[in-house]
């Protein structure tokens, strides 16, 4: 069964796996997965595992990573959005982080390996414009001009990416990226507007697979430097000198 995953991933979803050189028969390094069994996942409740790290995302464009989700249970039924996945970034997980969410579907059991979208649908696939996060924040610091005295820097700023949801807190930065979240929740349900959430404890088996960053900025930079000595006869020698460089120049 692992090896028809990964075969589906490597061709049936775009991926290809790298390349150990140092082998002699150029072996396929292994995929980039992992999984979560999560049961009796209360209301309102999440779990996940974190990496703390050092990255910088400003010369991408977007994060991915494909998601499978499972019931665990038989006899309970879950559908589309009881359960969702996120991943949250930032310097840290509580006080300056940008967090994605997206609800997740439901892969039938019996389904075979053969059934790439089943496993793998589409509507699982997290594919993050990491645009629309610094857009998201710059939202929320709009508000805070207009609102200071109803929402705080400290406070979850939450905007709609179409069926997803992003969060915003404290202020987080592309370019210091040192706490890396994946997660499991039971989105908390909202008496008032949602009449389709049960309110209850989930239990499911959830597989996140090939996170990793694309659409690099390949745009070539420029860089310069300058030097300019002049003697002043009697009072001296002068010299100035100065370098610039762009993002993308090898200066």
């Amino acid at each position: 069964m692992e090896a028809d995953i990964r075969s589906l991933i490597s061709f049936r979803l775009g991926i290809e796996r790298e390349i150990n050189v140092a082998t002699t028969n150029y072996q396929q390094l292994n995929e980039q997965a992992m999984v979560f069994k999560v049961c009796d996942l209360m209301d309102g409740d999440a779990r996940g595992a974190f990496k703390t790290t050092d990255f910088d995302f400003r010369d991408y464009k977007h994060l991915k990573m494909y998601v499978h989700a499972e019931k665990g249970r038989a006899e309970q039924e879950l559908k589309t959005g009881d359960l969702s996945v996120f991943i949250r970034m930032g310097s840290d997980f509580t006080s300056n982080y940008y967090e994605y969410e997206i609800p997740l579907e439901f892969t039938p059991w019996g389904t075979t390996a053969s059934d790439a979208t089943g496993i793998w649908p589409s509507s699982n696939e997290m594919d993050i414009e990491l645009a629309k996060l610094i857009n998201a924040k710059k939202l929320r610091n709009e508000a805070l001009d207009r609102l200071g005295s109803v929402i705080s820097i400290t406070t979850p700023f939450a905007v709609k990416d179409g069926e997803n949801k992003i969060t915003v807190v404290g202020m987080p930065s592309m370019s210091d990226v040192r706490a890396f979240m994946i997660g499991i929740r039971n989105p908390r349900r909202n008496q008032a507007t949602q009449t389709d959430d049960d309110g209850q404890a989930k239990c499911a088996e959830i597989w996140v697979n090939e996170l990793r960053l694309t659409d690099f900025n390949e745009k070539s930079g420029w860089a310069a430097t300058a030097r300019v000595a002049a003697n002043l006869a009697d009072l001296g020698t002068v010299v100035l000198s100065g370098a610039y460089s762009t993002p993308g120049s090898e200066y």
